[in-house]
């Protein structure tokens, strides 16, 4: 039984409790979901609790991504025990912290992405400058971004980093995946409260090499993407 739901929909990002999550995954496979986001931050990192997510979570065959909350290593070294293929790492850590995590995750085959998904106002655009200069001699994965200026700054600055559409960009309907596409988007996370017909419906009408990333656990995750 799935735990969420809209307007009589079964929504994407759902709170699942492990019962339902190795059918749930395999939906999510069917769908056509490039990866899944288990949510650390919102979602309380428990370090039980999300190892059973992650070994049902592999039943799909689709790779796992764990946001982790500001904790340092020791929650990098618990997410990469547990099997995750990727990890998001917040902005409000030092480069030095993202420098050791990266290096720390990359000897182990894992990948790491970094939150830049802030509204920002105009006081905050120097600084966002100033903070991908830095990520640029880092070299993470991938910047996770929703605000299009951001977006365009990154694009200025590190070209070379891939960026991924935040679900804070409120991503609901292909046009957007498109949209983003178009202006060199590798990942779009789906909006939280998304049914599975309408992943379905976006992933048919996106091209194969835009990646659809969509989270499946945190409580921040239920029903809505919240801005």
């Amino acid at each position: 039984m799935l735990t969420g739901q809209k307007d009589g929909r079964a929504c994407a990002g759902v709170m699942l409790n492990e019962v339902a999550f190795p059918n749930f995954s395999i939906i999510m496979r069917q769908a056509g979901m490039d990866f899944l986001i288990l949510d650390g931050e919102h979602g309380g990192f428990d370090y039980t609790g999300m190892a059973g997510l992650i070994m049902v979570a592999r039943l799909s065959g689709i790779p796992i991504v764990v946001r982790l909350p500001d904790n340092g290593r020791r929650d990098i070294t618990k997410a990469m025990d547990m099997g995750a293929d990727g990890l998001l790492l917040p902005m409000t850590d030092s480069a030095e912290e993202i420098r050791e995590g990266l290096a720390f995750a990359h000897a182990r085959g894992v990948k790491v992405y970094i939150t830049a998904n802030i509204l920002a106002h105009n006081e905050d655009l120097s600084g966002v400058r100033a903070y991908f200069e830095e990520l640029k001699e880092i070299g993470p994965d991938a910047l996770i971004i929703s605000d299009p200026g951001i977006f365009s700054i990154a694009k200025e600055v590190c070209p070379e980093i891939e960026i991924h559409i935040s679900t804070q960009a409120n991503n609901t309907n292909y046009a957007t995946f498109l949209f983003w596409h178009r202006l060199g988007a590798k990942r779009v996370v789906s909006a939280r409260e998304l049914s599975l017909a309408e992943l379905r419906e976006i992933r048919a009408n996106i091209p194969k090499e835009l990646e659809i990333e969509t989270f499946l656990h945190g409580s921040m995750c239920i029903s809505y993407s919240g801005r």
